[in-house]
């Protein structure tokens, strides 16, 4: 079997194909060939252009953001969240396109927490986005009461930024994780990157986060 050939067109600067862990796992399964709208199988495209509207074969959409499929451009489609009784479709957030050691989420039975409970920090907050008012205002409303260090570009406390978030996570014990929006099955890794060094979320964002994710894992600031 010859390996399958892919293109990949209009997603962020900077974006690298064998980042991703469906690439991966395709290279790994079928063996893949990187080619060019010409004499590929197959179009994986994303939001940031439209220069896919000009292939004329198999197409898949792979979307991070909280954006639903269009069928009429796609014949597949995989995102955070679509018509999930739809064959062509299949739930894939960007957490699970992305992130490693993603099985370290799983707690064995008797997971005693305590290790992590006594770390000087109170509360981190790390984010760029300035356009998110449930988020702002929360974390206005936490810093009227207790210290918030918040090591982003916005919001910045620390006068700098850090290089690196999980390194920064580790000493909190509490991390605020508001989405940008709230919508179905849009969980980002602003959920899963606390969870993954021992860090509680104070989360906000999709109504259904959890049919996912256990509800003892994190403050969801909706049930509030």
């Amino acid at each position: 079997m010859r390996p399958l050939r892919l293109a990949y067109s209009d997603f962020w600067p900077g974006f690298e194909p064998g980042a991703f862990r469906l690439h991966r796992l395709l290279a790994k399964e079928r063996g893949v060939v990187l080619g060019d709208f010409g004499d590929s199988d197959v179009l994986v495209y994303s939001d940031y252009g439209e220069r896919h509207w000009g292939f004329r074969g198999l197409k898949v959409y792979l979307t991070a953001e909280n954006m639903l499929p269009d069928f009429d451009q796609c014949d597949f489609a995989l995102g955070p969240d679509g018509p999930r009784q739809d064959s062509r479709f299949v739930r894939y957030p960007y957490y699970a396109q992305a992130l490693p050691l993603l099985g370290s989420l799983v707690r064995n039975p008797g997971h005693d927490p305590a290790a992590h409970m006594g770390r000087e920090g109170f509360c981190a907050f790390v984010a760029s986005n300035p356009r998110a008012p449930e988020r702002n205002r929360f974390f206005r409303m936490l810093r009227r009461r207790r210290a918030v260090d918040s090591g982003g570009r916005h919001f910045n406390t620390l006068g700098r930024r850090v290089p690196d978030k999980l390194a920064f996570l580790r000493g909190y014990r509490f991390n605020l994780a508001f989405e940008n929006t709230r919508s179905p099955g849009y969980v980002t890794e602003k959920l899963v990157e606390p969870l993954l060094v021992g860090c509680i979320p104070i989360y906000w964002g999709a109504p259904d986060v959890h049919e996912t994710f256990d509800p003892g894992c994190m403050i969801d600031v909706s049930a509030f």
